[in-house]
């Protein structure tokens, strides 16, 4: 299942969009390095690799926003916090 990032740096958010189908209704999305993860009931999961231009832009940010599709209708969606480690 895809994973999309959008980095809005100039608005402190991060948003991350995946399908409705994926467990995964975070507590909070974590910068570690240049990985992004989600603490999903005190489990990690990897969202995958940021680019460089990416890990940086994302230290400007405290908010995430995941949203949850169905097709092309959203599901659901949250804010989560979201912290830079490492």
């Amino acid at each position: 299942m895809a994973v999309d990032v959008v980095l809005r740096p100039e608005a402190g958010c991060i948003a991350v969009v995946h399908d409705e189908g994926r467990d995964l209704e975070p507590d909070e999305i974590v910068r570690d390095g240049d990985e992004l993860l989600a603490v999903v009931r005190g489990r990690t999961v990897s969202l995958g690799i940021l680019t460089v231009a990416m890990a940086e832009g994302a230290r400007g940010c405290s908010v995430a926003v995941v949203v949850a599709m169905d097709g092309p209708s959203v599901a659901w969606s949250r804010r989560v916090d979201f912290k830079v480690s490492g």
